[in-house]
């Protein structure tokens, strides 16, 4: 026995070692080595499978929490575990299993809150709402329940939501700095938005973003002159092609289509048109690129280093290549075209281009103020601390633009750009347009003919919950009410504008 936790032990050890030294194929080997040895890490499965899933080894990862699930006794870390699937991609299956453990779930209200989650990101919003309301009956100042039914609310629903929160609102000021805290702010925003209450919501989104910054580390800011220094360096992208990956289970034969955009600019709905209306399928915001990049030159965060793609010569694009594909595999990616549309796209855009000749890329565009005051009002969950100032907003926006804007005119790239608010005031026309190019750029010549507009078309009653960085917004039909901000607090506006 003593022998048994010996080796146990000594593995782990050799996985956060591995793990430091970026290397793949050691990370994957004692994964595999753990669950064959059957070991009882009970909670520490979850590290084990996070390991993993920094990788791309999403399959290991899976496995990882399959055996989280047989050992871990709280709900707590249940939570934890099912959370992590969804990550994976199999947000189905960790719903699933929710409900087959039903008892369980109606007497805990971190399994209660999570199903509501769930629900949510599949788009069962009768199911999230009843489940999210079974949270509140136990705990009435959840923060983060109280935010996510204020994101689903409709006039009349936002104004009885508006009325339980504001009879909580005292006792909120004077509860602890807290993400729940903030969240219950984001919720009073919301609500008070949505009956065109403007001034009002502004101060409890002030709120919700004071609260954040309080709680929140200091963003690392990204230094945006790497990118003009890859591309004066790089200025003739090298003329590589990917590998053939010789499983069949992927297809090499089309390269993915990048989706680069600032967030709140439509990133989302442009992948969702794209893929139901072609054979595609998304890889969302995985950051498969930087991470394929990582593990071939065995470095973290490799592209944020100067020269990188002076290390990029033709074989080590192609092992880019292939480890790029095996991640979107293991995601769950088969025989298809890709879509990624990961936040860091439009920030190596050229590193890209680099390894991937004949992507396709999509720049999407958004009026700026509408799309300041969108990153403002929304509650991020992926630790964007800057779109919790307005000046870091301001920084934001200014820089990723003039990315977009390089690469809208740039013959190398040669983006398809969409701009969100034709988009919204012509969806049929320019959703047309979208498709036909994407079939261009694949050397297509057919006139298509839409496949399918749901849930986006204008007198669709149907939404549909997309995992990204926002905190699970609610995706709304396309209609011309949703392309412009027509209600900007006076406030905001100011700040923004006065900002240089």
């Amino acid at each position: 026995m003593l022998g048994f936790f010996f080796t146990m032990n000594h593995l782990l050890q050799k996985l956060v070692s591995a793990s430091k030294s970026v290397n793949k194929s050691q990370v994957e080997a004692i994964v595999s080595d753990l669950i064959n040895l059957q070991a009882p890490l009970q909670e520490r499965w979850v590290g084990v499978g996070q390991i993993a899933k920094s990788f791309g080894s999403y399959r290991l990862a899976k496995r990882c929490i399959e055996k989280s699930l047989e050992q871990s006794q709280s709900d707590q870390m249940v939570a934890q575990a099912l959370g992590m699937l969804s990550d994976l991609g199999k947000t189905e299956l960790a719903y699933e299993y929710l409900q087959s453990i039903g008892n369980r779930v109606s007497s805990s209200v971190v399994l209660l809150h999570l199903k509501g989650v769930l629900a949510y990101q599949l788009g069962y919003f009768t199911q999230a709402k009843q489940s999210l309301r079974e949270v509140l009956i136990k705990v009435p100042t959840s923060g983060e329940t109280l935010h996510l039914l204020s994101t689903m609310s409709d006039t009349e629903e936002a104004k009885e939501l508006q009325k339980e929160l504001d009879t909580l609102l005292s006792s909120i000021d004077k509860a602890p700095l807290s993400v729940s805290k903030a969240c219950f702010y984001n919720a009073l925003g919301n609500t008070y938005l949505k009956t065109s209450e403007v001034v009002t919501a502004y101060q409890y989104f002030e709120k919700c973003a004071e609260t954040m910054r309080a709680i929140s580390p200091k963003d690392k800011s990204f230094d945006y002159s790497l990118i003009e220094d890859w591309r004066n360096e790089n200025v003739e992208c090298a003329e590589v092609k990917p590998s053939n990956f010789t499983d069949e289970s992927v297809s090499t034969k089309s390269s993915p289509i990048f989706i680069l955009g600032i967030p709140r600019t439509g990133t989302t709905l442009v992948e969702q048109v794209i893929i139901q209306n072609t054979e595609a399928q998304s890889v969302g915001e995985i950051d498969a690129f930087p991470m394929a990049v990582d593990n071939v030159l065995k470095t973290k965060n490799a592209l944020e280093r100067l020269k990188t793609l002076a290390l990029l010569d033709e074989e080590k694009c192609s092992m880019i290549a292939d480890e790029y594909f095996k991640i979107c595999s293991e995601y769950g990616i088969s025989n298809a075209l890709i879509v990624d549309k990961s936040l860091s796209n439009l920030r190596y855009a050229y590193a890209i281009k680099h390894v991937f000749n004949k992507a396709i890329f999509v720049v999407t565009k958004r009026n700026e103020i509408d799309n300041a005051w969108s990153i403002f009002k929304t509650q991020f969950s992926n630790s964007l601390h800057w779109s919790w100032d307005i000046r870091k907003i301001k920084s934001f926006i200014d820089n990723e633009s003039r990315l977009a804007k390089i690469l809208a005119n740039s013959k190398e790239v040669a983006p398809i750009v969409i701009q969100l608010e034709t988009l919204q005031d012509q969806p049929q026309e320019t959703i047309k347009q979208v498709i036909n190019r994407v079939y261009e750029k694949q050397g297509a010549t057919r006139e298509t003919e839409l496949l399918s507009l749901p849930p986006y078309e204008a007198g669709k009653v149907d939404t549909t919950a997309v995992r990204t960085a926002s905190m699970y917004q609610a995706r709304q039909p396309i209609s011309s009410d949703h392309a412009h901000s027509k209600n900007i607090p006076p406030k905001f506006e100011k700040t923004y504008s006065e900002i240089h």
